[in-house]
């Protein structure tokens, strides 16, 4: 929740500054998370089959199923397949977000 300036959820999202090899700061921005979700669903809708983009801690960020609604956790020992994990964020892309 970004509680200063507009008061929605947003997602930060930093990365380490390496110049010459040497550390020299934090690049970061914030992204409101209806934005991303807007942007995910528009590729998750295409999917045939139900997938959840799905934060590091579990919840879920967007999905193309109404089983798996934004900002719901995971259901424990879910056990879905990986189909695809990003590589500087900790998401992932999840199929059958939730058991039958």
């Amino acid at each position: 929740m970004d509680y200063i300036c507009t008061r929605q959820y947003t997602f930060t999202v930093s990365v380490a500054l390496v110049a010459d090899g040497r550390f020299v700061g934090v690049g970061g921005a914030d992204i409101l998370a209806e934005e991303v979700e807007r942007l995910a669903l528009s590729a998750l809708a295409r999917l045939p089959t139900p997938v959840a983009l799905v934060s590091g801690n579990g919840r879920v960020i967007a999905s193309n199923t109404t089983r798996a609604l934004p900002g719901s956790a995971l259901e424990d020992g879910h056990t879905a397949p990986e189909l695809w994990h990003g590589t500087s964020l900790p998401w992932a892309l999840l199929a059958q977000p939730f058991s039958s």
